[in-house]
């Protein structure tokens, strides 16, 4: 760690210790807080050695007021008259790399994909618990009923996908309700085991947020965290800190481009996969509007804006793929902003909640070797990296 300027770690330390909640949670000890933030910023700098940055032409709000609520028209204007099965040979393609990180930046310096492998045992515990799924254990029993079929790989997607068991949502919603609620498959899967498998899982959402997130967006991260606060009584974050987690099994050609138009104008969803043990897979993560292909592995965290650009993925070789993808809706933070939970009471918008309309303010810190009006890609070395990625991490939210 002696690469890394000490005067830049304390700078950072200090402002996001005043200016956001994303250490709230952190357990100081005989050290005291400001040294554990220390020690925990200098960890992922030391992460982000060697990290591969790749700039976009436009700020992602260009990209926001094109999308507007024309989600269909805006996806087809990107599309092209392209097959979306294919993997787009001609646009950027990052391949997957498990020691360096990968970071993308829109024209002002605000992260709006950022890819990085976890730690094998989080894997492990989404192989080990799948048996909780109930899709999964359907989809398993589809591919062996297709094992003997010369077909093969294309009859079992295609029972799978005409039987409905591909994806299951489990987490927060408020669409056509008063109040956030718990979705109905979470409630349906109960009794199969969706709780134990979320439960099982619960060291990767952490992982997700408090490693991933806190680092890439510290007051998204405060934010999301802070919702749970002003959630009705009986509703809770099933992926904390993010509101919900979708799963999607058995998947081997390419999923529908879309966009995620429920979830928050700036708030990353983040979604990892793995395989099953005995197979393995590689996928392309494809972002439209700005033509990226985003290579990912079992094992691959990748943030995004998924309500900002069209989306999907491919898969390019082996199968199945199974992922986890956690997001947050709108619908529910605009609810949290005008609820101040005392006793399950509605009240008076709560200041600290409402100031999240604010946005996700950027800190401005001098940086020489940005270039924001013409596209680049370079190899970041870690002790110029933090600064660099702190400094552009508050961006307005929505």
């Amino acid at each position: 760690m002696s690469t890394i300027d000490k005067a830049r770690i304390n700078a950072i330390a200090d402002d996001v210790l005043r200016n956001t909640h994303a250490y709230d949670d952190v357990q100081a000890g005989k050290k005291g807080k400001t040294q554990v933030v220390k020690t925990m910023l200098q960890r992922w700098a030391f992460m982000q050695e060697g990290m591969i940055t790749h700039n976009i032409g436009h700020s992602w709000t260009y990209y926001k007021k094109q999308c507007g609520q024309k989600t269909r028209e805006y996806t087809n204007q990107a599309l092209e008259g392209r097959d979306p099965s294919s993997n787009q040979p001609d646009f950027k393609h990052f391949p997957t790399n498990d020691r360096r990180h990968l970071r993308i930046l829109d024209s002002e310096g605000n992260i709006i994909a950022y890819r990085f492998r976890i730690p094998e045992g989080h894997i492990m515990a989404l192989q080990e618990s799948a048996s909780y799924l109930q899709h999964w254990v359907k989809g398993k029993k589809l591919q062996e009923e297709a094992a003997g079929s010369s077909k093969g790989k294309e009859k079992a997607q295609t029972s799978i996908d005409k039987r409905g068991v591909v994806a299951r949502n489990y987490g927060v919603y408020k669409s056509y309700t008063p109040m956030p609620r718990l979705k109905a498959d979470l409630l349906e899967d109960i009794p199969s085991g969706a709780n134990h498998w979320l439960d099982h899982n619960k060291d990767l959402w952490a992982y997700l947020g408090d490693v991933g997130l806190r680092n890439l967006n510290p007051r998204m991260y405060g934010m999301f965290k802070h919702l749970a606060e002003f959630l009705p009584l009986g509703v809770e974050p099933v992926a904390s800190p993010w509101l919900s987690v979708a799963t999607n099994v058995f998947q081997y050609g390419a999923g529908n481009p879309h966009v995620d138009f429920n979830d928050m104008g700036f708030g990353y969803n983040v979604v990892v996969g793995w395989a099953d043990k005995g197979s393995d897979w590689t996928s392309d993560l494809l972002l439209w509007q700005v033509k990226l292909r985003i290579e990912m592995v079992p094992g691959d965290a990748v943030f995004f804006l998924g309500r900002i650009f069209t989306h999907n993925a491919v898969v390019t070789s082996g199968g199945p793929r199974h992922v986890v993808d956690l997001y947050s809706h709108a619908a529910v933070l605009n609810y949290c902003k005008g609820i101040k939970r005392r006793g399950g009471q509605r009240d008076q918008p709560d200041k600290d909640i409402k100031n999240f309309e604010i946005g996700f303010q950027r800190y401005d810190a001098p940086d020489p070797g940005y270039h924001p009006n013409r596209e680049l890609e370079v190899e970041v070395e870690a002790e110029e990296s933090l600064q660099n990625e702190l400094a552009r991490m508050f961006s307005e939210n929505m």
